[in-house]
């Protein structure tokens, strides 16, 4: 979980360094989004399901929806605290 939470950190100084000002919630729901359809694509099919797991339990795992969700609000926090705060 830490690593989740300084991937989306350096994830977002990189994208807002662009000058955006997209908001925080937003980036980091597409940040969640776009890794959950790479999960999808390439993660479930290559890895889960030759070891005999299904889609339904990779993304039936509350462990990765916590993820997704920090992965959100870690990203909301550092635009409310870098960004918002210079507008």
């Amino acid at each position: 979980m830490i690593f989740i939470v300084l991937y989306a950190n350096e994830s977002a100084l990189f994208y807002y360094k662009k000058g955006i000002k997209l908001h925080g919630l937003l980036l980091g729901i597409i940040m969640s989004l776009t890794a959950l359809l790479l999960d999808a694509l390439i993660t479930v099919p290559f890895i889960e399901i030759p070891n005999g797991r299904s889609y339904y339990s990779f993304f039936g795992s509350s462990v990765l929806w916590i993820l997704a969700s920090i992965n959100s609000i870690t990203v909301y926090c550092f635009w409310r605290m870098k960004i918002k705060s210079k507008v």
